[in-house]
Parts: C-alpha cells; sequence; structure tokens
C-alpha cells in the first residue's frame, strides 16, 4: 500500500485528485466529479462524489477524512482512523474495506 489516488472536495465544489506515489505526489485529472451544496440558515454542507473505480473482485482500500476549524479548536475525524501520534491521513495500510456486492 504505497500508492493510491487523493480525492479532495470543498464546500465550493472544487475538486483536487492527487496521486500519491512513494516517490511523491502530482496533481492528475482523472474522472471524478464533484458537487457540493451550503445549507446556511443549518450551518451544514455536503458534497456529492462520483469516483470511478476499476476492481478486481475484493473490493477498494479507502478512507473519508475531515478537517474543520483552525488553530486550537482544529478537529480532525476519519471513517478510519489512522491512530497516528500526530493527525496523518496518509496511512493507507489504516484505511477501510468498502466491499462490492453482486447480485
Amino acid at each position: 500500500l504505497k500508492s493510491y489516488r487523493e480525492v479532495e472536495v470543498s464546500p465550493n465544489g472544487q475538486l483536487l485528485e492527487i496521486q500519491i506515489e512513494a516517490s511523491g505526489k502530482k496533481r492528475v485529472l482523472g474522472d471524478s466529479r464533484a458537487r457540493a451544496h451550503i445549507d446556511e440558515a443549518g450551518r451544514v454542507w455536503t458534497a456529492e462524489l462520483a469516483v470511478p473505480l476499476a476492481g478486481d473482485g475484493e473490493g477498494w482500500r479507502l478512507n473519508f477524512f475531515r478537517v474543520e476549524g483552525q488553530g486550537q479548536d482544529r478537529v480532525y475525524s476519519a471513517w478510519s482512523p489512522t491512530r497516528t501520534p500526530q493527525p496523518d491521513f496518509h496511512v493507507p495500510a489504516a484505511f477501510g474495506r468498502l466491499l462490492t456486492h453482486t447480485a
């Protein structure tokens, strides 16, 4: 698990895809799409992502991360926590597994 694709989306719908390799990071123009909606009254934003994935029947390793706030009030959360001493989302060995189901 030394390489993976990172897909980021912001509240305004900006999408960023990065290929992470042992040798470094590079931005890629993938086929992913994102759409975001801000509910100002409810102080909530939602994002919808379409990320094309090819699988081998074993499912996909992935994680979902969120960073909110600034300074001492900054909060880091993850669907599958990496459990590092300092916040570090770049730990693919800690990623969860999304299984596919065929009917």
